[in-house]
């Protein structure tokens, strides 16, 4: 009888303990230690922390540093934040509480209110700011279907804004599309870019056997049309010799697409890359 109310009575410190250790933290886990006169906590076996705004941590072990009031965790890690619907997978993250800043290193796996998907490596979310960034290469896919590779980017969770660097994306048309830079509204999808390249579906001009594609040094594209500065087009076929056999170049090409035409201005036809037809305007279907 006399062991079992030492061992209530040491739990119960136990805890209490743990959880005084810091203001914003609560930890719950069967094994610590206690260093550098209370300073540095090792927490492992199971770990699960809990922030004061709803922020969850689950674990293998973490080590928090009482002077920096920093965390870091490893292992399966699990961060849930219920107040703005995000949730991180990863190995390796690092809290820095002070600044909101919180890092992983390695593989790294989001989603996000359940619309956005990343799988990203070393990722970086700064809470004050609610911003995701990341400077390796990072997929995100959405719940509409789109697809998006980026070698670095940063998204604006607020305000849904996304911003890349050598950008992929797939639309819903099978269109591909390849981006120096991109500026991307994730509500609307109209977005901004610069040294573009689309390959657009072969099916588009409603003959499989072309290979419509088109460049600009600047692109602006909302649902109704796509805007590009000095921009070229063609359908022919990407292997063939000499290719492509024409061309079309124009300081503006703009895509209508309800009309579902292209139009052209101060426009040059190149034969076998030579100009050969000046077009002051021009369009096709």
């Amino acid at each position: 009888m006399k062991n079992k109310k030492f061992i209530f009575i040491f739990l119960l410190l136990f805890f209490f303990k743990i959880n005084s250790l810091g203001e914003e933290f609560k930890f719950e886990s069967n094994e610590l230690q206690i260093l550098e006169k209370g300073n540095l906590v090792l927490i492992e076996n199971d770990v699960k922390i809990l922030a004061k705004d709803n922020l969850k941590i689950e674990a293998n072990k973490s080590e928090y540093d009482k002077k920096k009031n920093s965390l870091k965790v490893f292992g399966n890690v699990k961060i849930t934040d219920e107040n703005n619907d995000i949730i991180i997978n990863a190995e390796k993250v690092n809290y820095l509480k002070n600044d909101e800043i919180i890092y992983t290193e390695g593989k790294s796996i989001v989603q996000l209110e359940k619309k956005y998907f990343i799988n990203s490596t070393d990722l970086n979310l700064n809470r004050n700011l609610m911003k995701f960034s990341s400077n390796k290469k990072t997929i995100i896919d959405d719940s509409k279907g789109y697809n998006f590779i980026l070698d670095e980017f940063d998204f604006d969770i607020k305000n849904k804004i996304l911003i890349g660097k050598n950008v992929y994306l797939k639309d819903l048309d099978n269109n591909s599309y390849y981006l120096e830079k991109i500026n991307l509204n994730l509500d609307n999808y109209d977005f901004s870019g610069e040294k573009l390249y689309i390959d657009f579906d072969n099916s588009l001009f409603g003959n499989n056997e072309n290979e419509p594609r088109l460049t600009g040094e600047k692109i602006s594209d909302n649902k109704n049309e796509s805007t590009i500065k000095k921009g070229t087009f063609t359908t022919c076929k990407k292997n063939e010799e000499n290719c492509p056999p024409w061309l079309l170049s124009a300081d503006e090409i703009k895509h209508k697409k309800k009309e579902k035409i292209i139009e052209y201005r101060n426009a040059w036809l190149e034969i076998y890359k030579k100009p050969v037809i000046y077009f002051p305007y021009f369009y096709h279907p």
